[in-house]
C-alpha cells in the first residue's frame, strides 16, 4: 500500500496510502524516538495538511527483507535489539519480515538492518496506549528466527537510554507529532509515553523474554 514520489530535491521517498491520523501520529513520534535513541530508520517527511497529510519514507536501495537465514550476516545485531526496545515501549505489534529492511554494505555478505513502518503502534491511539499499562506487544506477528542471544544487549542497552530520557524532551515530541496528525489527546499520550519509558527495562525484558518463548 504504498506508491514512489520524488522531491523537488531529486530524493525518492515511499508515500504510505490509506493513512489515518492516529497511523500518522505513530510514525512521526516513532521517527522521533527512533532518531532521539539513535536506531536506524530512513529519513521521514509529511506531505499534506490536516487531513490530506501521509507519512513518506526515503527509498533505501539495494534492499532486501528480514528472513532467518540472513541473521548471520547482520552487521549492527545491537539495532535490531534497539528496535525490539523501541517496539516493546511504543506497543508495536506489527514488526513482520517487511518490516525489518536488510541494505548490503561493502559486500552481499554485510547487512545492515533497518527500521520501517511503526504506524499499528499502540502509541498512535490515545485510548489503546491508555488502557494497555505496562503490556508488552503480542510476538505473533514479528519476523521469525530473530536470534534474542544475539541482539539482546542493544535492547537492553536502549532499554536503559530510554529510561533516561528527558520527561520534558518526550512531552514536545509528542506535541509535536499530534500537531503534525492533528490529534488532540497530548496530555494522554505524553503521560503513557513517560510512564513506559521510565518502565523501559522491565518492558524490554518481559518483551525478549516472550520471543524467547514462542514456539
Amino acid at each position: 500500500d504504498a506508491v514512489y514520489a520524488i522531491s523537488a530535491d531529486g530524493r525518492r521517498w515511499i508515500k504510505k496510502v490509506l493513512l489515518g491520523n492516529n497511523e500518522l501520529l505513530a510514525e512521526a513520534l516513532g521517527w522521533l524516538l527512533s532518531n532521539i535513541l539513535k536506531i536506524p530508520t530512513p529519513l521521514g517527511a509529511v506531505c499534506g495538511t490536516g487531513t490530506d497529510a501521509t507519512w513518506l519514507s526515503e527509498s533505501v536501495v539495494p534492499v532486501t527483507h528480514w528472513e532467518p537465514s540472513r541473521a548471520q550476516c547482520l552487521k549492527n545485531p545491537d539495532d535490531l535489539g534497539a528496535m525490539l526496545a523501541l517496539d516493546a515501549v511504543i506497543g508495536n505489534w506489527d514488526r513482520h519480515s517487511g518490516n525489518l529492511l536488510l541494505r548490503p554494505e561493502n559486500t552481499q555478505d554485510q547487512l545492515k538492518v533497518y527500521s520501517i513502518d511503526v504506524a499499528g503502534s499502540w502509541i498512535g491511539t490515545p485510548s489503546d496506549i491508555g488502557r494497555r499499562g505496562l503490556e508488552v506487544p503480542s510476538v505473533d506477528n514479528l519476523a521469525p528466527g530473530i536470534p534474542v542471544d544475539m541482539v539482546r544487549e542493544g535492547a537492553e542497552k536502549c532499554a536503559h537510554e530510554f529510561s533516561r530520557l528527558d520527561p520534558t524532551l518526550l512531552n514536545e515530541y509528542v506535541s509535536e507529532a499530534c500537531e503534525i496528525a492533528t490529534v488532540t489527546a497530548v496530555d494522554a499520550i505524553s503521560e503513557a509515553l513517560r510512564r513506559r519509558s521510565r518502565e523501559a527495562p522491565g518492558l524490554v525484558q518481559r518483551y525478549l523474554d516472550k520471543i524467547e518463548a514462542r514456539t
